[in-house]
């Protein structure tokens, strides 16, 4: 039986459009965004955050989502005049 070889320039790392996106559960966008589950599902509710259901119960939300969110609401610092 033979092994292949693998040569260092034969492997290609992946582009960003062939990478999954990344899921969070409710809990998981809480931490990220510092404030509770509840709250992630008043903002879902709100319109203001996009989850998807995959079963019966379980909400996800994509991180690129929250990480919108979260730029959307990034307080900026005043123009100075």
């Amino acid at each position: 039986m033979r092994s292949a070889v693998v040569k260092q320039g034969d492997i290609s790392k992946p582009d960003n459009a062939s990478i999954s996106c990344v899921w969070l559960t409710t809990g998981e966008a809480a931490a990220y965004l510092g404030v509770t589950a509840a709250v992630v599902r008043k903002l879902i509710s709100q319109g203001e955050l996009t989850a998807y259901q995959p079963g019966r119960r379980d909400l996800r939300l994509k991180r690129s989502d929250v990480e919108s969110y979260l730029e959307s609401v990034r307080v900026k610092p005043e123009e100075s005049e």
